[in-house]
């Protein structure tokens, strides 16, 4: 029990963190104030979506959290869906990622 409220108090923090990656964070982008390149900022938010998913799923178990997991899971495969949408609509040739990468990726022990 103490894990699980653990987990979510780590996801409360560290979620906005992944919403820019590293070299955005630190790179002369940052220092200049350019905005990331679009299939960076693409990358980063179909990230975002996917760990957001992974940690509402596993939240799932806990009776407290069973709803509130459900809506997360819920909203951001919507918002994945509609980012999918906007790269095919406008004929981007971006790969979107199908998984997290190791930086974001989530131990299920």
């Amino acid at each position: 029990m103490k894990k699980m409220y653990f987990l979510v108090a780590a996801l409360c923090v560290a979620a906005p963190a992944f919403a820019e990656s590293l070299p955005e964070r630190t790179g002369i982008n940052s220092v200049m104030g350019i905005a990331p390149k679009t299939d960076d900022f693409i990358q980063a938010v179909v990230w975002s979506d996917l760990f957001e998913i992974q940690s509402s799923q596993q939240a799932l178990s806990e009776p407290s959290l069973k709803d509130f997991a459900s809506k997360m899971i819920e909203d951001h495969h919507k918002t994945s869906a509609e980012l999918k949408q906007i790269v095919s609509d406008n004929n981007m040739n971006n790969t979107l990622p199908v998984d997290v990468d190791e930086s974001t990726r989530i131990s299920h022990t």
